[in-house]
C-alpha cells in the first residue's frame, strides 16, 4: 500500500479544522478528510472441461493508495492542536484501513465465486468474472455506506472538532 498526504494549513484547532474544511481533499465520492483509493488487476486462467470452459486460476491483486492529512507547518502548531490532529490522523488511518480490509474480504469472496464459474466458450467465462468483479466492487462500495455515515457522525466528537468549537 501507498501513502501519500496532503497539506493542511493552520496552527490551532480551530483554524485547522477551517482549512480542512474550506480546502477539501477530493475523495472518490466527494470531499472527504482522508481517501483509499484501489485498483485492481485480475489474471484468469481457463481450460476447456469437456463442453464447457471453467475458470482453472483467478488471481486478484489489489492495489491501494491511501491519502491522509498532514500539517503543512507541524512546528508552528500549538501543543493542543498538534495533539489533537494527531488522534484525527490515527482516527483517519483506522478508518481506511478499515475499508482496506474490507475489499480485501470482497475481492476474496469474489475469487472464490470467480473460481466456480462456468461457460460454453472460454472468452465468455474471462467476460462474465470481469463483469463479476464490476459487480463485487460495487456491492462493497454500497456496503461501506453504512460505516462512512457512522464514521462521518464520530468524527465530530473527535478532540480536534470538539476544541475547534470552542
Amino acid at each position: 500500500m501507498v501513502v501519500r498526504y496532503y497539506s493542511v494549513g493552520g496552527t490551532t484547532e480551530k483554524s485547522i479544522v477551517r482549512y480542512m474544511r474550506q480546502h477539501p481533499y477530493r475523495g472518490d465520492n466527494g470531499h472527504a478528510y482522508a481517501n483509499l483509493k484501489h485498483r485492481y488487476t485480475l489474471q484468469v486462467e481457463t481450460e476447456m472441461a469437456g463442453e464447457m470452459c471453467r475458470a482453472k486460476d483467478v488471481e486478484l491483486d489489489i492495489d491501494f493508495t491511501m491519502t491522509l492529512p498532514k500539517s503543512s507547518n507541524p512546528a508552528a502548531l500549538t501543543a493542543s492542536a498538534e495533539q489533537a490532529f494527531a488522534g484525527f490522523v490515527s482516527f483517519a488511518r483506522k478508518h481506511e484501513e478499515h475499508h482496506r480490509a474490507s475489499f480485501i474480504t470482497c475481492g476474496r469472496n469474489f475469487v472464490a465465486k470467480a473460481k466456480r464459474m462456468k461457460a460454453a466458450q472460454c472468452s465468455k467465462l474471462v467476460s462474465d468474472i470481469r463483469a463479476l468483479l464490476k459487480k463485487a466492487d460495487a456491492a462493497c462500495e454500497v456496503g461501506e455506506r453504512p460505516f462512512d455515515r457512522q464514521q462521518s457522525k464520530a468524527v465530530n466528537g473527535l478532540q480536534l472538532f470538539v476544541r475547534a468549537r470552542r
